[in-house]
Parts: C-alpha cells; structure tokens; sequence
C-alpha cells in the first residue's frame, strides 16, 4: 500500500469545513486524488487503500448518506495549493 502520499494530497486539495452542510462523495473525492497524482507523477492507490489512508489522517465519513461512502464537510481546493 502505497499512500505516503495522501497527506501531500489532502493538504494541497481538500478543505474540511465542519460547518459546512454538504460535502463529497468517495467517487468524487478519488477522482480528484487520481487527477492530482497523475499530476504529480504519482502512481496513485486503489481506492480501497485510499479511503482507509485519508480516514487514517482524520477526514471522517458518515455512511448514512446512502450506498457511498460520503464524507462531510469535505471540500475540493480549486485550484490546489501550490499550482
């Protein structure tokens, strides 16, 4: 497993705002990651080991949201720090 990375990622495109009232998606949140470590020149991790990986550094999810891991709060930083 592969994400060494992910703190680089969540740091450069990702806010989290606990006050806000929506949030992403895993699909939307991977995409995003895919995109940026293609970027990057990274090889980017499955996405099973990406969601265990961000949870791991404190983006919390909420699976009442329906069939998809959804994560409150979350938001994509366009463009990422740094670009």
């Amino acid at each position: 497993m592969t994400t060494t990375h992910i703190p680089a990622f969540l740091h450069a495109c990702v806010v989290i705002d606990e006050s806000a009232s929506d949030g992403l998606d895993i699909t939307a949140l991977y995409g995003r990651y895919l995109s940026w470590a293609l970027t990057e020149a990274l090889t980017p991790t499955s996405i099973t080991d990406f969601s265990t990986a961000i949870r791991h550094h404190g983006v919390r999810h909420d699976d009442d949201q329906g069939p998809l891991r959804y994560y409150p709060g979350a938001q994509i930083i366009d463009p990422p720090v740094g670009a």
